[in-house]
């Protein structure tokens, strides 16, 4: 099996800080030669912004000014968690590099400090900066991996704290609404069942699109006994928005409960006609039944009829049509711009 390619990375920036202009272009253009991108850096640039991007500072010897050395020592000492910018000096041969490097060391508090000593061969330069880079390189792809985690943990908070607020409306208009403390009992946990199953649907380790008709065919079969032709769904293939997958799965739920108590799935030729299509500039919509006993409308609103209003209306804008027809129940909502899809 042929192991999938890195796509190549672009190099970082070198800075080369030194006050000396011509010392800098024989360094940039060395550099050059090699493919290497570099910079000069001066005294007015804040290094505060110049190093967060960064591949490597190199720095010659007269570039040490104390106002300088300062610079570099308050930025090193400011870097975040993933970050250890290396950094390059060049000394002369009349230095001591390992007395250069402690004294650095001390005042930098950076394990990333090459010293190297002047003369220097191109070869000797290239290959301390291409460590430096190589180094700066994966400390990139830390950040980036930190990064990304991150933002997974603010997502996972976000549907964690939107679940719990949906489990919390659920138990408190069960409590409110519902009637004995059996029959409570039993439809709030069939809500927190329904709630699952979508859950389960959204997080599919197999990438399948949670569509209209997939939610359907998890949470209406049970419904229709496995019987085809029991339930007709029209409806986009396009892949659903996880929190409006979310509400309709619940509103479903709520519908097909009602139904199989009171209407088209209490009997064997009672049908379900599940739709949703455009209208207009915008989506609409509905569930019909037919083929159930005759329909008489409720005495009062329960927990499933105020859920599908205060739900539907928060995803379409529009408050939902309850038709309680002799011959079927129907539920017909559009809105002009709801958020359906994913794409």
């Amino acid at each position: 099996m042929k192991q999938e390619e890195r796509p190549a990375e672009t190099l970082p920036q070198i800075l080369v800080a030194t006050p000396l202009t011509a010392d800098a272009n024989v360094i940039i253009e060395a550099l050059g030669e090699a493919g290497i991108d570099a910079r000069r850096i001066g005294d007015h640039e804040p290094l505060a912004v110049a190093g967060e991007t960064a591949g490597c500072l190199l720095v010659p010897q007269e570039g040490l000014t104390p106002a300088f050395s300062q610079a570099i020592a308050d930025f090193l000492a400011n870097q975040p968690p993933w970050s250890e910018l290396p950094v390059l000096i060049l000394v002369g041969e009349q230095a001591d590099p390992f007395v250069v490097r402690d004294q650095l060391f001390s005042d930098w508090r950076s394990h990333k400090i090459t010293v190297l000593t002047r003369p220097i061969s191109p070869v000797t330069l290239l290959t301390a900066t291409q460590s430096a880079l190589r180094a700066r390189l994966r400390q990139f792809r830390l950040r980036d991996q930190l990064e990304r985690e991150q933002e997974l943990r603010r997502e996972l908070n976000h549907r964690v704290k939107n679940i719990l607020s949906t489990v919390q409306a659920m138990a408190r208009m069960t409590q409110r609404l519902g009637g004995s403390d059996g029959s409570r009992f039993n439809d709030f946990e069939a809500r927190l069942g329904a709630l699952s199953t979508v859950h389960a649907m959204l997080q599919d380790d197999r990438g399948e699109p949670a569509t209209l008709r997939h939610v359907v065919s998890e949470l209406i079969a049970p419904y229709a006994n496995g019987e085809e032709g029991r339930v007709s769904v029209s409806a986009p293939t396009r892949p659903l928005d996880p929190e409006a997958a979310k509400t309709l799965a619940l509103c479903l739920h709520e519908l097909a409960t009602n139904s199989a108590k009171y209407g088209a799935f209490s009997t064997e030729a009672g049908h379900v006609d599940i739709r949703l299509a455009r209208d207009g500039e915008g989506w609409a919509f509905s569930w019909t039944e037919s083929g159930g006993p005759p329909v008489t409308p409720p005495q009062r609103q329960g927990y499933g009829t105020r859920y599908l209003n205060g739900a539907l209306q928060s995803l379409f804008g529009h408050s939902p049509d309850f038709d309680y027809a002799a011959d079927g129940f129907r539920l017909r909502v559009g809105g002009a711009q709801p958020v359906l899809f994913a794409d």
